[in-house]
């Protein structure tokens, strides 16, 4: 997210924003940003305080928690740099990368395992809705207006304040509320998929699972021992499978199915016996 290249006068530019690079320690910002929605779970506010909180409980030692937050960091920054891909040739600004930022964590907030699997869908339904909401080049929103904590105000001044007032998560969140009205009620239909939080059974619960099917693999339907078995998702968890819409099946069924449903898995084996 924060590479630099130098051009042929020798000048080191930003990859990815049009700014200097660092240019007023921005970048510095953005990353203790990300670390403090990290830590507090989305949209919270972003204020001194609540960093210097956040240092106190999680970065004292290389602990779980520590390594969770980290690696979400790095999951926005490396989701912000598909984003920024897609715009090309032009560059970040400051306000884009806020409302991405904004977006992100209130995704986060409702699902904390989503997943940008088509950064161009994403790229396009998000930038719709920041024009709508921000721009000049559609009048929709010019005199439209909302009514948040008992005062009146224009819904693209509104937007256009608080996309960077990160240190006020009331505010984040009611701009959050506005971007999402415009997107689908589908998040696949911009590019996301919501990812259940538990990606398996226990073996426990496998086990309880495999005696009601009688000890059967749910695919082939021949004897299957536990330490043979695992879980296989109807839809793969990566695409947005439910962890309740699987069985119990034997493991190199689960390694040989790949992203395909047990029932297509189930047709191909078909088709196989049939060719024999």
């Amino acid at each position: 997210m924060f590479e630099t290249a130098f051009d042929k006068h020798g000048v080191e530019k930003s990859k990815f924003f049009d700014m200097a690079p660092n240019h007023r320690r921005k970048w510095d910002e953005y990353v203790f940003l990300a670390l403090i929605k990290s830590h507090g779970g989305g949209n919270v506010g972003a204020g001194i305080p609540t960093f210097y909180e956040a240092v106190d409980q999680e970065y004292k030692g290389n602990n779980i928690a520590t390594k969770t937050v980290l690696k979400n960091v790095e999951r926005f920054l490396d989701d912000a740099v598909g984003f920024a891909y897609e715009r090309k040739p032009y560059k970040l600004n400051t306000d884009i990368f806020a409302a991405f930022q904004l977006v992100w964590f209130a995704l986060y907030e409702k699902n904390k395992n989503f997943k940008i699997d088509d950064y161009q869908k994403f790229y396009e339904a998000f930038l719709a809705a920041y024009s709508l909401l921000t721009g000049t080049a559609d009048t929709t929103y010019n005199n439209k207006t909302i009514k948040y904590k008992g005062e009146t105000y224009l819904i693209k001044e509104f937007v256009r304040k608080n996309i960077t007032n990160f240190s006020n998560s009331d505010d984040q969140r009611e701009v959050a509320k506005l971007f999402f009205a415009e997107l689908s009620d589908d998040p696949t239909e911009y590019g996301v998929i919501f990812r259940d939080a538990k990606r398996s059974l226990t073996t426990s619960e496998r086990e309880q699972k495999l005696a009601l099917q009688g000890f059967k693999c749910a695919i082939d339907g021949e004897p299957l021992r536990l330490e043979d078995s695992v879980w296989g998702h109807d839809t793969a968890w990566a695409q947005g499978g439910q962890l309740e819409d699987g069985a119990v099946i034997r493991k190199n069924h689960n390694r040989d199915m790949g992203t395909t449903t047990l029932d297509e898995y189930r047709l191909i084996l078909e088709m196989r016996k049939s060719k024999i």
